[in-house]
């Protein structure tokens, strides 16, 4: 342990020690407004990933039907030329 204390120390004389960051500076009742703050943003991203993905869901479906109908089409037109051709 006492090893770690003399590295700790060396790091610190030689200016490698990490800068504070802003968290660890803060009081506790600071914290904890960050935090609140952080869910609410994150709650907030949550429900738009969450409106997002249901609309892709629906593009998906609503261009699933659509193709459908054209390949339904294309296969019509190519047994038509089929026929035609025998």
């Amino acid at each position: 342990m006492a090893e770690a204390e003399g590295a700790d120390s060396k790091m610190e004389e030689a200016g490698t020690k990490s800068p504070a960051s802003k968290l660890d500076t803060l009081s506790r009742e600071d914290l904890v407004k960050f935090v609140k703050k952080q869910m609410v943003m994150f709650q907030k991203t949550k429900a738009k990933v969450e409106d997002l993905t249901k609309k892709l869901h629906s593009a998906e479906g609503k261009l699933r039907q659509e193709t459908a109908g054209t390949h339904e089409e294309l296969v019509s037109e190519i047994q038509e030329q089929y026929r035609k051709g025998q």
